[in-house]
């Protein structure tokens, strides 16, 4: 018996065609153009060669806490405004990428920290290479509001487990435990 020759027995029947793919190439295309001329200058090597382990950590918080600003922060809402849309249901507006081209292609990423995470990181290990001082000044911040911000979900997670905890012990004793 022959096999069916229609569209949807080939091998690539199944792949996606997004009109964001070429797009996503082309970003993919600038990081590397971009890595490869940074690379070509010695003395930018020699500024990540004496990088110090206190300023690895401070670049990753920064680019941590860089990447949560643009894709989520209010204040960063203009920025994302041309690559996305907004919808609202129940009185909450969600951010959703375009669906096409360019423009959809930088709303997917504009609207993910973990993605923008890398990039965020890319752009400040280049800012180093160049000019570290100036990348400490700013980056010290970001990565100090990185770090409040860890220790503020701490302490609100502490506070729910209290709580929780609290109403668990309550429960089983049957009562309250704290005298009125």
């Amino acid at each position: 018996m022959a096999e069916s020759s229609s569209p949807e027995n080939t091998p690539d029947a199944h792949v996606p065609r997004d009109s964001k793919f070429p797009w996503y190439l082309g970003i993919i295309g600038i990081y590397t153009l971009v890595t490869f001329g940074a690379n070509r200058s010695s003395e930018c090597h020699d500024n990540l060669k004496t990088a110090s382990l206190r300023d690895i950590a401070m670049l990753a918080l920064a680019a941590y806490k860089a990447a949560r600003v643009a894709a989520l922060d209010e204040v960063t809402r203009p920025l994302r405004a041309p690559f996305i849309y907004e919808t609202t249901e129940d009185g909450n507006t969600t951010e959703i990428a375009r669906s096409e081209g360019w423009r959809g292609a930088v709303g997917n990423l504009a609207l993910c920290s973990d993605c923008l995470a890398f990039w965020m990181a890319v752009v400040l290990t280049y800012a180093y290479m160049i000019s570290p001082r100036t990348t400490r000044v700013l980056a010290g911040p970001l990565a100090l509001s990185a770090i409040s911000s860890f220790l503020n979900n701490a302490t609100a997670l502490m506070s729910a487990l209290d709580t929780s905890l609290e109403t668990s012990t309550e429960a089983e004793m049957g009562g309250s435990l704290h005298p009125a």
